[in-house]
């Protein structure tokens, strides 16, 4: 691909391949491996195992090395093995140098056929886990973590963090038992982005994960794709024990998928526009708030599903006006539309970081190598980036507001302090 400056390779054994070399980070090389189909394959009678393997998988080293005897090995290399989940992906990745980047990928490699699932790092998880919970109960975001993002996906154990005797029941046998399918014969695509030279790197991927065994091509899981939001809006109302006398409002609309990108970047625009909205009216003209906030999440692997979401922390005795204000911005923007002014304003930063991320790896890797030959559609969606964004025009938002914003279809949440003392009585 000479316009983007990528090459794409295809391995024996099913893997794939994707290269930029840039001088953006000197002596800097960052790789991302996706494996297998990541989160929409947690078992539901198994809630919480995806948020339990990203807890131990790293701490449980490999089979033939403990973290700790990896970290003696491994040191004074620049190399690492971060594990993540994503909605479709188990993701491995580091940042290395080209002296060091054999035995990056040899680590991955490793980590992929030798994980090691030892009992170490459960104990190391309950500990981490432990804390989660407690910070959970206290902070006002809990509720949402713990209960909304569940209801708003109409009760999938997959959305969310379930609660914590849930969490408790996770062992490192399910963890084993749903990964060692995906990471022994899921397929793979890399993306390699920064300062290498490109047929070395191809050259040490073919004697690292080039010759793993034969991968299986990706699984549609058609079945696995179906979620909804609930048919009617509610409102929930929640307290959380806390010295921090402040509240949090948040609303949500149902909206959409990322499956298209216009429409993806439009309605990441028009929420731009909302929190323009809620900056001015709530923290400038009301007050009593701080930091409101705006924003699109389209799911890109459960076709329709996604939601704005705009958060307002509140004096408490402010909330239900606050609510009621944001509520009312956007059904205005669904009644009245987005002025040019508006859209212009929400333009202009975007289009700055539009043009800055080019010159950014973390961009190239995450947002077109990590998937370039799974999903190709994102090699022109890079190419069109700019100019779509500069092509937009205010009608476009305001038919997406007209569609999304109505007031009926408005989730509230409130979540309001209370001092431990009263939470003890």
């Amino acid at each position: 691909m000479a316009d983007l400056g990528i090459t794409l390779v295809t391995f024996a054994n099913g893997v794939r391949l994707n290269l930029k070399p840039t001088d953006f980070e000197a002596s800097r090389i960052r790789v991302n491996v996706r494996i297998g189909d990541g989160q929409m394959t947690e078992p539901k009678t198994q809630p919480g195992l995806s948020s339990y393997a990203g807890n131990t998988f790293n701490a449980g080293g490999l089979g033939k090395h403990s973290s700790d005897e990896l970290r003696r090995i491994l040191a004074g290399k620049t190399v690492g093995a971060g594990f993540g989940i994503t909605g479709d992906a188990f993701i491995l990745s580091g940042a290395t140098n080209r002296e060091d980047l054999l035995l990056e990928l040899q680590l991955i490699a490793a980590h992929i056929t030798d994980p090691g699932y030892r009992d170490e790092s459960a104990r190391q998880a309950t500990k981490r886990m432990e804390q989660m919970y407690l910070q959970l109960a206290h902070t006002p975001s809990g509720p949402i973590n713990l209960e909304v993002l569940r209801l708003l996906a109409s009760g999938d154990s997959r959305f969310g963090t379930p609660a914590q005797e849930v969490m408790n029941q996770r062992t490192l046998a399910e963890v084993r038992a749903w990964l060692s399918p995906q990471l022994a014969t899921g397929p793979i695509e890399i993306g390699v982005v920064g300062d290498f030279e490109l047929e070395a790197t191809i050259a040490a991927v073919g004697k690292t994960l080039g010759a793993l065994p034969a991968r299986a091509p990706r699984s549609d899981h058609a079945e696995l794709r179906n979620v909804s939001f609930p048919a009617e809006a509610f409102t929930k109302n929640y307290t959380v024990e806390t010295e921090i006398p402040k509240g949090l409002v948040t609303l949500f609309w149902p909206s959409t998928d990322a499956l298209e990108v216009k429409r993806t970047r439009r309605l990441s625009m028009l929420a731009s526009v909302l929190s323009d909205r809620l900056r001015v009216k709530v923290r400038e003209e009301i007050g009593g708030a701080y930091s409101p906030s705006a924003g699109s999440s389209p799911s890109e692997n459960y076709p329709g599903y996604g939601f704005f979401a705009a958060q307002v922390t509140v004096e408490p005795a402010k909330a239900k006006e606050i609510s009621d204000v944001v509520i009312a911005l956007a059904a205005d923007l669904a009644s009245n539309g987005v002025t040019a002014e508006e859209l212009e304003r929400a333009k202009q930063p975007v289009l700055t970081a539009t043009r800055e991320s080019l010159r950014n790896n973390n961009y190239w890797l995450s947002s077109v190598l990590s998937r370039a030959q799974e999903k190709p559609e994102v090699l022109d969606w890079s190419r069109s980036r700019l100019a779509d964004i500069e092509g937009m025009k205010a009608e476009d938002l305001s038919a997406l507001a007209k569609l999304y914003f109505p007031a009926a279809r408005a989730f509230r949440v409130t979540v309001l302090p209370i001092a431990k003392t009263a939470a003890a009585k």
